[in-house]
C-alpha cells in the first residue's frame, strides 16, 4: 500500500465534495472512498493512519435492491480531509480542480470566522469555483 495506489483508487472510486455541517453557514471539504469490499477500504484506512496519523470512518450504505451490493464508504471530513487530499497526487481533471480551490479557501479562511465584505466575496466566488462544471 502507498500514496500512488491510493490516488488511483480514489481517482476511480472516491470523491471529493464541500459538504455544510449542521447549520454553519460554511462548507467544510469531504474526501470519501467508495467500494462494496470493505477489507479494501480498511486496508486504505490503516495506511493513511499509519502514514499521517489520520483516522477516517467506514460506514455502511445498504443497497436499496436485492440486486445490488451494500456498499461501504470510508470517509474524511474537516482538517482530516484536508491533510488527506494533500497527499493525493490525483490526475482526474474534476477532483484535482476541487481540491486546488479548496486549498485557495482554507487560505483565505479565517479561525475566528469574521470576514469583510471583500474577504466574504472572496470565498463566496472561490466556493462557486469549487462546484463549477469542469
Amino acid at each position: 500500500m502507498n500514496w500512488d495506489y491510493i490516488t488511483g483508487f480514489f481517482d476511480a472510486d472516491g470523491s471529493v465534495s464541500a459538504i455544510r455541517v449542521s447549520s454553519n453557514k460554511n462548507r467544510t471539504l469531504q474526501i470519501c472512498f467508495h467500494n462494496n469490499e470493505l477489507q479494501i477500504l480498511k486496508n486504505i484506512q490503516k495506511f493513511i493512519l499509519e502514514d499521517i496519523n489520520i483516522k477516517g470512518t467506514i460506514t455502511l450504505k445498504k443497497a436499496k435492491k436485492d440486486s445490488h451490493s451494500d456498499q461501504y464508504e470510508l470517509k474524511y471530513v474537516y482538517q482530516r480531509a484536508y491533510k488527506v487530499s494533500l497527499k493525493l497526487n490525483t490526475l482526474h481533471p474534476k477532483k484535482k480542480h476541487r481540491i486546488e480551490v479548496y486549498k485557495k479557501i482554507q487560505e483565505v479562511t479565517k479561525r475566528n470566522g469574521k470576514y469583510t465584505s471583500q474577504e466574504e466575496k472572496l470565498r463566496s466566488t472561490l466556493i462557486e469555483e469549487f462546484f463549477k462544471k469542469i
